[in-house]
């Protein structure tokens, strides 16, 4: 059975590919999406909006996607994956093509978790 806080993951990474979809498939990118994601993974906070990626997705909010300069519209699943890894959990975007359509997986993963297996396979190295 799972803990409460396995099925809580479960349920986030959900709403997360939800709400990432929903965006990614909109005619205007949302930064609002961004900042909901961002609670749920506990990497929102004062900060969120200071820095290089936090100013630039800022700025593209309600921007249309065919007015973002392809380069920096093929580099936001990046942008953001890297931006949200910033709270309680490591965060990987994969991109899929279903039907000819883009679609977008997110996995995430408690980053306590891994510093736990850091710290359990540092044992084993010399």
């Amino acid at each position: 059975m799972q803990s409460l806080a396995e099925q809580k993951d479960a349920i986030v990474q959900i709403k997360i590919n939800q709400m990432f979809n929903e965006m990614m498939h909109k005619d205007y990118f949302s930064f609002s999406a961004i900042v909901e994601c961002a609670k749920l993974l506990g990497a929102y906070g004062t900060e969120f909006y200071k820095g290089g990626i936090g100013e630039l997705l800022n700025v593209m909010h309600c921007v249309d996607f065919i007015k973002i300069p392809d380069e920096t519209k093929e580099s936001i699943p990046q942008l953001i994956q890297q931006h949200l890894s910033n709270g309680d959990y490591s965060i990987l975007i994969a991109t899929n093509y279903i039907n000819n359509k883009k679609e977008f997986e997110i996995k995430i993963k408690r980053k306590e978790e891994e510093v736990k297996k850091n710290w359990f396979m540092s044992l084993f190295k010399n």
